[in-house]
């Protein structure tokens, strides 16, 4: 692998193996004799899943974040969160016309997620959307880059803010945050990029429920006076329009990691998935079981919810989650004959 400089200049040359040479364009690696892009270092960058948007296994919304202090899941591993009452957001997910694909430089931008928002004047009022990093220690004592494409309809303000938690369970440590670092933007979409220097989680008491300690990033939209000098935000309200946001250790925003579509619908699908569960035949009485392996493992046993459920011949059904990677249909006989379990469920392992 080769270390590339961190900070290069427009036109500053590096040299490869067996004399190659690369050459840095401004946004990329490139070679110098042949013009392909480098891709040396360039897999398992970008600490966000679905940064581009284009999973939504909950559909495109609009989403209404509400009531106040309870999240709203939107595009897979991304959420919303409003403070109190007076609070509005609205999060859809939109796609990109060719305008927009110009002003970003890059075609392969397809879905974006738009926050319709209207902040309230209440002091402990916040309109907030943030992404949950499995693990704190990945991060932990290690400086980090976060970089994203933003616009507004009227140059709005975002706060950006990561927080450190030790998990559920037991007497953790106290949540840890970092300085909010605040970006304006304009009504052109631009990338901004803001490096932070992540605290060490040396020390530090972690939950007793393995599994549910992480790094949160927040994009702070609008903030009463109580959060306003912690977050640089003050009470807004428009439009603010999010894509291509990344978050990588270094001190320095590198081009964006595209993963394959496979590749993302796979690590949203460790923490939300679909399926169905189906079963037919001659039933008599007692109860009956059909079972569903996950697509992927999930990040812990989810919770299942049975949504469109057209089973004939029983009372009602449970929903149940085996394990990690297996969930499952009970129902009691309610009419001996001809009986059907047939659901689509939902399994959520989300942070």
């Amino acid at each position: 692998m080769l270390d590339f400089p961190t900070s290069p200049t427009v036109g500053q040359s590096y040299p490869g193996p067996s004399g190659a040479a690369w050459l840095w364009d401004g946004a990329k690696w490139i070679s110098a004799t042949s013009g392909v892009v480098a891709t040396y270092g360039n897999v398992g960058r970008n600490l966000i899943h679905n940064g581009m948007f284009n999973v939504a296994q909950r559909g495109a919304g609009p989403f209404t974040i509400a009531p106040a202090g309870v999240v709203v899941h939107t595009a897979d591993r991304w959420a919303g969160i409003i403070g109190a009452t007076g609070d509005v957001l609205s999060v859809a997910i939109t796609m990109h016309n060719d305008a927009n694909r110009a002003a970003i430089g890059d075609e392969a931008a397809i879905q974006f997620i738009s926050c319709g928002l209207a902040g309230g004047s209440g002091a402990d009022c916040l309109v907030e959307m943030f992404h949950r990093i499995e693990n704190v220690r990945r991060l932990a004592g290690k400086s980090v880059t976060v970089s994203f494409w933003a616009n507004s309809n009227s140059g709005l303000s975002i706060g950006v803010k990561l927080q450190q938690f030790f998990g559920l369970g037991g007497s953790p440590s106290t949540q840890v945050a970092v300085s909010t670092q605040t970006i304006v933007t304009t009504t052109t979409w631009t990338r901004y990029a803001l490096t932070f220097a992540m605290p060490s989680a040396s020390g530090k008491t972690f939950g007793t429920v393995a599994g549910t300690d992480y790094t949160v990033l927040q994009f702070w939209f609008s903030s009463g006076a109580t959060n306003a000098p912690f977050v640089g935000v003050g009470v807004q309200s428009g439009t603010i329009n999010l894509w291509g946001v990344q978050l990588e250790v270094g001190t320095a925003a590198s081009p964006l990691e595209k993963r394959t579509p496979q590749e993302e619908l796979a690590e949203c699908q460790r923490y939300y998935q679909t399926g169905s569960l189906l079963w037919g035949g001659a039933i008599t009485s007692g109860t009956y079981y059909t079972s569903s392996a996950l697509h992927v493992a999930m990040r812990a046993s989810p919770t299942v919810v049975g949504v469109n459920d057209v089973s004939s011949g029983f009372s009602a059904r449970t929903f149940t989650a085996l394990n990690q990677g297996c969930v499952y249909m009970s129902a009691a006989v309610a009419t001996p004959g001809a009986g059907t379990l047939n659901s689509a469920f939902t399994a959520s392992a989300d942070l």
